[in-house]
């Protein structure tokens, strides 16, 4: 049975196309989505009666040879109101040329855009490729494992040889470039306050689209260590947190406007939080507890909805 299977598709693979390439001298090149009059004319002039975008055919894939039997052509020819008399067997296939790394090179930069930017080109796909527009996109580079520049990097890209349809591509890449960072020299345990001392500003060989890389060591300065640092490494804005500014149990002063309506008083952080952080308070007087975003040293504020419940708060 399995066979049989086989020979019944080999069959049809034969009536239909086959794997090609290359280049195929014989064959009509073919580009887009479709096999058009226009293709067949050169070979079938009686096409010729008929507009020459008229669609005929889907056109094949790269890598395959599309053949058109007479009996096929026949047929074809009568849908069209096209009478053939004694057609020849046709092929169609998409020119294919191989894929070289000057035109990776070429996309690559394109889509990176500034020429400080160093690309390694360590492999690529070694296939012949459709002619087309070679596109690596931004968006399938992924950053290197644990931040090591000398990893290669997979990048995806495509060629769109036809306005729907895309032949994939891979390069094996290193992307880096050379720019200040914020280097630790001194040990700093997690927990930790960052001073001054414990950092540096070098410039460094490392990947252009980090997002979390910090430029200046005073945006460190102040923050506490979310892991241990450890000298030599590059700072990142991942492993740092704002200090805690305001403690549990302490009076903080509590602020909300609306219009021209404002409302302060004091109560108490039933939570610690940092600048911009979400926090608990307690009205003293209502003994009710609301949310706050601290904003300063002992400071936070509530929104709207926040002063209707304080002012109902101070009524009882």
């Amino acid at each position: 049975m399995i066979v049989l299977i086989l020979v019944w598709c080999l069959s049809v693979f034969s009536l239909s196309g086959r794997l090609w390439g290359g280049a195929s001298p014989t064959c009509l090149p073919v580009s887009g989505d479709s096999i058009q009059a226009r293709h067949l004319s050169a070979s079938l002039p009686e096409f010729n009666s008929i507009a020459p975008d008229t669609i005929v055919l889907p056109a094949p894939l790269p890598g395959v040879v599309r053949t058109l039997h007479p009996d096929e052509a026949r047929r074809i020819g009568r849908l069209h109101g096209v009478t053939l008399d004694k057609p020849e067997t046709l092929c169609f296939a998409v020119p294919m040329t191989p894929l070289k790394e000057l035109q990776i090179q070429q996309a690559m930069q394109r889509e990176l855009g500034r020429q400080t930017l160093q690309v390694d080109i360590l492999d690529f796909s070694k296939v012949h490729v459709p002619d087309g527009e070679l596109v690596f996109p931004r968006n399938a580079l992924s950053p290197p494992a644990n931040g090591d520049v000398n990893a290669p990097l997979t990048w995806r890209g495509y060629i769109q040889y036809s306005a729907h349809r895309r032949f994939t591509v891979w390069a094996r890449v290193r992307v880096w470039i050379l720019v200040p960072r914020v280097v630790v020299t001194a040990p700093v345990k997690a927990g930790e306050t960052i001073q001054a001392t414990h950092l540096s500003l070098e410039v460094r060989r490392t990947y252009p689209f980090e997002p979390d890389a910090l430029e200046s060591p005073n945006q460190a300065v102040g923050m506490i260590a979310r892991r241990s640092l450890v000298p030599g490494s590059t700072l990142s804005l991942r492993w740092i947190a704002p200090a805690v500014i305001v403690q549990k149990g302490e009076t903080v002063r509590v602020e909300t406007r609306v219009g021209a309506a404002r409302l302060v008083l004091q109560a108490v952080a039933e939570t610690s939080g940092r600048l911009d952080g979400t926090i608990l308070v307690r009205n003293p007087t209502s003994g009710r507890s609301f949310q706050a975003r601290v904003v300063g040293q002992g400071q936070v504020q509530v929104g709207p909805s926040g002063y209707a419940h304080l002012m109902h708060n101070e009524k009882r």
